[in-house]
């Protein structure tokens, strides 16, 4: 309270000095003006320091890079982290691999220095650029706690050491408003939504357009004759299929379907690698045409006529 009103009466002699300078036709009070607006900022910064900010997390994140060999039911990947925490550990995949979400994985964790191993759950899946990052909840540090502890805190701090020289006061004060106005925005996807963009066939040989798929759920063009159920033939000579209900949730341009033979495919790892190598195929297609399409709309861009040019 005894900021807020400071701030009141900042704001209130900003003003007077503003009615003053043109009432009076004298920048004599600039110099008051100026001060007041120093001391305005300081009281505002001094308030969200005071209100601190809503934890997202219980414990501070490190950006941390080791080996990493990842085992779930049926099968091991090797890998490298992205970061860790005492809680959680995210790792990068070069492919959209399936990682039951209801299930827990094991995890080793080495620099070289130190080996942890953990059974931990995955939370989170999200694509970036090129690469997929796996978040993991850690449920059981396997009587390795300490050396977890130490491939976390046994290195140089990777938080940020020094502030921006480029970033100003004003600056500042934007970004904390900014921050502090929007509404965070929480992902809870635990399986790679993949953009497959492929054409695939049914049992009849009718062709339909997947746009993308997670492994329990997958998406097609919307289509006036899409049927309550559905099977897409993957891989005929191993009986790869994908068998799928339609789902009730409304989405435009698409319609959503539940794959009802998610376990079958799990379950057989055989299934389970073929049909994770048609995804990962299937998503690097659709990637390379998005970059192709975006080149040749930069490319005519620029060789769009421009008569600044020729003037």
């Amino acid at each position: 309270i005894p900021f807020l009103l400071l701030v009141i009466l900042s704001v209130i002699g900003i003003f007077n000095c503003f009615y003053m300078i043109f009432e009076s036709n004298d920048m004599g009070p600039i110099v008051v003006l100026f001060w007041l607006i120093i001391n305005l900022f300081t009281l505002v910064m001094s308030m969200f320091f005071i209100m601190g900010r809503k934890p997202m997390r219980k414990s501070e994140r490190a950006i941390v890079i080791v080996d990493c060999e990842l085992k779930t039911k049926d099968a091991t990947y090797v890998c490298k982290t992205l970061n860790i925490s005492e809680q959680g550990v995210a790792i990068k995949m070069d492919a959209p691999i399936n990682i039951d979400d209801e299930s827990e994985v094991r995890m080793k964790l080495s620099d070289g220095r130190y080996e942890a191993s953990l059974k931990a759950k995955v939370v989170h899946v999200e694509n970036i650029k090129d690469f997929w990052k796996y978040a993991f909840l850690v449920t059981d540090y396997c009587e390795t706690y300490e050396e977890y502890l130490q491939l976390v805190y046994d290195r140089v701090p990777t938080l940020p050491q020094n502030l921006d020289n480029t970033s100003g006061s004003f600056d500042d004060l934007r970004i904390n408003i900014k921050r502090r106005v929007s509404k965070p925005f929480y992902q809870n996807r635990r399986l790679p939504r993949v953009e497959v963009e492929t054409v695939v066939s049914d049992e009849k040989n009718r062709k339909w357009t997947m746009l993308d798929f997670n492994y329990k759920f997958c998406a097609i063009k919307e289509n006036e004759n899409a049927l309550e159920e559905l099977c897409f033939i993957i891989n005929k000579p191993k009986n790869v299929v994908i068998r799928c209900k339609r789902n009730e949730e409304k989405i435009p341009g698409k319609i959503l379907y539940e794959i009802t033979n998610y376990e079958e495919n799990y379950s057989n790892l055989e299934k389970k690698l073929v049909l994770e190598k048609w995804v990962k195929e299937n998503w690097q297609t659709a990637q390379t045409a998005h970059t192709e399409a975006k080149k040749t709309e930069e490319n005519i861009q620029k060789k769009e006529f421009n008569e600044m040019e020729h003037v």
